[in-house]
Parts: C-alpha cells; sequence; structure tokens
C-alpha cells in the first residue's frame, strides 16, 4: 500500500508540475518595432525576453494564442502618441489585443 501511495504522490507531483504556469524558458517570441517609423521597423524575433517571473498584484499572465496590430499600435508606431500609449522605451513590443488563456494571477 505504501509503494502504491508513492506511486500516486509522484505522479500527481509529476502532473502537477508539468501544468505549472511558470514560463518554461526564459525568451519568447515577439514583434518588436525598432523605433518609430512604418512597418520596415517591425521585425519577429525569436529571442525576447519573458517578462519577471513574480507577476506584481493585480495582473495576469496570458498565454497568447493569437494577437493582432491594432489602429492605435498603428498611431503608436508613427509616432501619433499619446503619453498613455507612448513606448516606455525601444525596442517596442506592440500587441495589446490578444486571445489566449490565463495562466497566472498576481498576488
Amino acid at each position: 500500500a505504501a509503494a502504491a501511495t508513492t506511486a500516486t504522490e509522484a505522479a500527481e507531483s509529476a502532473a502537477a508540475a508539468a501544468s505549472s504556469t511558470a514560463p518554461a524558458t526564459t525568451t519568447m517570441r515577439a514583434a518588436q518595432a525598432a523605433r518609430f517609423g512604418d512597418v520596415d521597423v517591425v521585425s519577429v524575433v525569436e529571442t525576447v525576453a519573458r517578462p519577471a517571473a513574480a507577476l506584481p498584484a493585480n495582473c495576469v499572465r496570458v498565454r497568447i494564442g493569437a494577437c493582432s496590430f491594432s489602429p492605435g499600435d498603428w498611431r503608436t508606431l508613427h509616432g501619433e502618441v499619446t503619453v498613455a500609449k507612448k513606448p516606455a522605451a525601444f525596442p517596442w513590443v506592440p500587441g495589446g489585443d490578444v486571445y489566449g488563456v490565463v495562466t497566472d494571477l498576481g498576488s
């Protein structure tokens, strides 16, 4: 009985580890804009650093299934920005319009 319990616990532990919401890698693929401009300043980069593992309060982590380049992103790319939409720094990752699954909640 003890071996069965240990095997069950091991299986449950392995399943929990496999479904962990922590990112498996430290990088992700993302579109980035190098500066203000037209579509020629946007490129897909395979090694963008993932956001920090620890989430701030009132934030969520989403595994993205699809995203779009919205009219607001287009205006921001062309430098027609407001304080609320201004990129903090370049390279800038556009794409606030997303579809995906929430995988983690901030504390």
